[in-house]
C-alpha cells in the first residue's frame, strides 16, 4: 500500500470518527471531494480541521502541510 492510499483510508475512517453524526451518503461526497484535492497538492486544502488532525496523530506525523506533503510523496 503506498502512503497515498494509507492516507486516504486513515482519513476516511478518521473523518467518519471526527463527524459521527453525518449521513453516511453525506460522509462519502465530503471525503472522497477533500482526498480529491489533497491527495493532489495538500497545499489547496485547510487542514486544521478535525479529520485532518486526527490523521495526523493516526500516521504519527506532525501536523503541518511540508509533513504531509513529505508523507504523501515518501
Amino acid at each position: 500500500m503506498t502512503n497515498k492510499e494509507t492516507y486516504a483510508a486513515t482519513y476516511s475512517q478518521a473523518f467518519i470518527d471526527s463527524y459521527p453524526q453525518l449521513p453516511a451518503e453525506q460522509s462519502k461526497m465530503l471525503i472522497e471531494k477533500a482526498l480529491k484535492v489533497a491527495l493532489d497538492n495538500i497545499d489547496n486544502v485547510l487542514i486544521e480541521g478535525a479529520a485532518f488532525k486526527l490523521t495526523s496523530k493516526r500516521l504519527g506525523i506532525k501536523h503541518t502541510k511540508k509533513a504531509i506533503k513529505e508523507y504523501l510523496s515518501a
